[in-house]
């Protein structure tokens, strides 16, 4: 039920964030809605272990790249994995052969990588096979939007060892 809450904050926080950049006509793809991403990424790894430390924007990882987030046990310092976020797309869904140059370099790192829009959520084991998730469906129906739950069951795993 925790899930669903914190799901539900991070629908409201990414409705108002894009209504706000649409309307403005000020905003970055991949950029303006970071913020609620964050947020969300922030609230499900305390929510699943309160060791779980978040760190937006870490150094480049071994000359690999900088993914947008690592996560570790703060007190093992143990690495869970990375995420990389891209552009949002309301209405498309996340192509994963478009970054899979990027994400290939990030999976040598030996641990798992999410690749996502915020909305799209793709998981890939170290051996590069991968699963999607889509939180909400596209086109997303910001009135009443159709929400998959399932997407604690990536977290879990992402989150599962280090």
């Amino acid at each position: 039920m925790k899930f669903k809450l914190i799901v539900d904050n991070y629908f409201s926080e990414l409705r108002n964030e894009v209504e706000t950049g649409q309307n403005s006509g000020e905003v970055t793809s991949e950029l303006s809605f970071r913020t609620s991403l964050d947020h969300f990424l922030k609230q499900l790894a305390i929510n699943i272990d309160p060791q779980i430390v978040t760190i937006l924007e870490p150094k480049n990882q071994n000359k690999l790249g900088r993914p947008d987030w690592r996560f570790h046990n703060a007190e093992s310092m143990g690495v869970y994995g990375y995420v990389e976020a891209k552009g949002i797309d309301t209405n498309i869904t996340l192509n994963p052969v478009t970054y899979q140059s990027q994400v290939k370099k990030y999976l040598t790192l030996g641990n798992p990588v999410i690749l996502t829009d915020g909305v799209d959520f793709i998981i890939y084991d170290p051996d590069g096979s991968f699963k999607t998730y889509s939180l909400f469906e596209k086109p997303i129906d910001w009135t009443s939007p159709v929400v998959d739950l399932s997407l604690e069951t990536l977290f879990l795993k992402f989150f599962d060892e280090v």
